[in-house]
């Protein structure tokens, strides 16, 4: 009886032993199952923030395209501007010539009346 009790004992032990590992490798199964879950939790909030990241990069580009272009533009509208603004000086300086030719025109044509009236026996208060 008592060596039949020792064998009882050993095919408890390993008994116990046997669940001790079956329960050990559940474990291991459980969590390698969170592990996994978890990485695919994780793979999943990467791909959505490289996703997130690349649109903002995106958003960034087109805005400093964007943002050049107006920067180009306005480059561009300054030139003109200057151009413009030269040419109206320019024009006013004409301006100001054919006003000069207009005054000294008037002043021959009451020159030329004033000869006129004197080669006819005139004088100018007659006219």
């Amino acid at each position: 009886m008592h060596s039949g009790g020792t064998n009882t004992k050993a095919k408890t032990a390993k008994g116990l032993s046997s669940l001790h590992v079956h329960y050990e490798d559940a474990r291991a199964r459980a969590r390698h199952v969170e592990f996994e879950r978890e990485t695919k939790e994780l793979e999943k909030r990467y791909r959505a923030t490289v996703l997130r990241s690349k649109e903002r990069e995106e958003a960034l580009q087109h805005h400093r395209a964007v943002s050049n272009v107006t920067k180009f533009e306005l480059k561009n509208e300054k030139q003109k501007f200057e151009v413009e603004k030269s040419e109206l000086r320019e024009l006013s300086g004409l301006w100001r010539t054919l006003e000069v030719e207009r005054l000294e025109l008037v002043e021959l044509r009451c020159q030329m009346k004033e000869f006129e009236a004197m080669r006819n026996g005139h004088t100018v208060r007659n006219l």
